[in-house]
């Protein structure tokens, strides 16, 4: 009998023994990443109805669409955000497109950054993206004028035709550069509302935002 107890437990030992390893084998899913903050298209907000994506390994892991300029997720925890999330590793890279039917012939605009997957966290992000496209204004001023003396008279007129130009987005002064002047223009703007020429992206404030696209063309 005593014998007998001593072999049961023996072998409940080893049944708890070998139920905690297989326990501890098992692989749980990651948590979901979150996104939220602003997006921009050649540095001006990107459309609503745009699409955001995520990818890793070349799948789609994320997805959201923008439902007003510029703003793909909010701070707000019952708001819209970019989750990421599905088969993903721990520590995976992740890469972002944006589609929008009226920009880059509604084809995906791929981003040249990425961020890291951390499971379970929240992360206030702005996004830029960029594609090439060509884009110039032609200016045209005619000058003319017309004088005489003396029973006679004379006149001329002349012209000049511009070619196409590029404002830089962040030059604020018009000088062809951005640097520090331009940097102290938008100090001195700073929190100011309604039209300004140091409200780079047009939301009607001059802000963080503003700040951001001037450093990204810093030194152009």
């Amino acid at each position: 009998m005593k014998f007998f107890r001593f072999f049961l437990i023996i072998f409940f030992i080893l049944l708890f023994k070998y139920a905690l390893a297989d326990y501890g084998s098992l692989s749980f899913p990651n948590f979901p990443m979150a996104f939220y903050g602003r997006v921009f298209i050649n540095n001006n907000p990107a459309p609503a109805g745009s699409i955001l994506r995520a990818y890793s390994n070349q799948n789609v892991v994320g997805e959201v669409v923008l439902k007003e300029d510029g703003v793909y997720g909010y701070k707000d925890s019952t708001k819209q955000k970019l989750l990421i999330g599905g088969n993903i590793d721990s520590s995976s890279t992740i890469f972002f497109s944006i589609q929008h039917p009226s920009i880059n012939n509604n084809e995906e605009i791929k981003s040249d950054f990425s961020e890291q997957f951390i499971s379970g966290t929240t992360t206030l992000k702005d996004f830029f993206f960029k594609f090439d496209e060509v884009t110039s204004t032609t200016q045209t001023s005619t000058v003319s004028h017309s004088g005489g003396s003396g029973g006679g008279s004379g006149g001329g007129s002349g012209g000049y035709s511009g070619g196409s130009f590029r404002v830089k987005k962040g030059d604020i002064n018009k000088d062809n550069k951005i640097d520090k002047y331009d940097f102290a223009l938008m100090m001195a703007n700073w929190g100011k509302k309604g039209v300004n020429d140091c409200d780079l992206n047009n939301d009607g404030v001059v802000d963080k935002y503003d700040f951001s696209l001037l450093m990204l063309n810093w030194g152009l």
